[in-house]
């Protein structure tokens, strides 16, 4: 097998060797496109890497969590995480006007709404 395996091997080279002086050398490879996606891709990841590296108010935080949520998951993941805040405010409505509190009933909003 090994000698087969070196015999294929100087055959390509030879035929390499043969391609190239002819001017006609196939590469190993193709060379990527670079579509608009990816540069966008590129572009909003090094964003957020950017504002994650400087303080933030609570407006731009939540716009820079929206975007990052967007470039992962696209618009189904934005939905994820509107239904999953709305729901939480909805579970601690139900705590407040139920008047479930720390002493009548020690769980959180998050177990509450893992119950639910």
């Amino acid at each position: 097998l090994d000698s087969r395996d070196l015999e294929e091997r100087v055959v390509w080279r030879l035929a390499r060797c043969r391609d190239y002086l002819a001017g006609n050398l196939t590469p190993y490879f193709e060379t990527g496109v670079d579509t608009v996606e990816d540069a966008a891709y590129r572009l909003t990841r090094a964003a957020i890497s950017l504002a994650r590296s400087i303080p933030l108010g609570a407006q731009a935080f939540v716009a820079l969590e929206t975007v990052e949520v967007l470039r992962k998951h696209g618009l189904k993941g934005v939905y994820g995480l509107l239904l999953r805040k709305e729901f939480l405010a909805a579970a601690d409505l139900l705590c407040r006007v139920l008047g479930i509190n720390k002493q009548n009933w020690p769980l959180s909003v998050h177990e509450l709404s893992a119950a639910i």
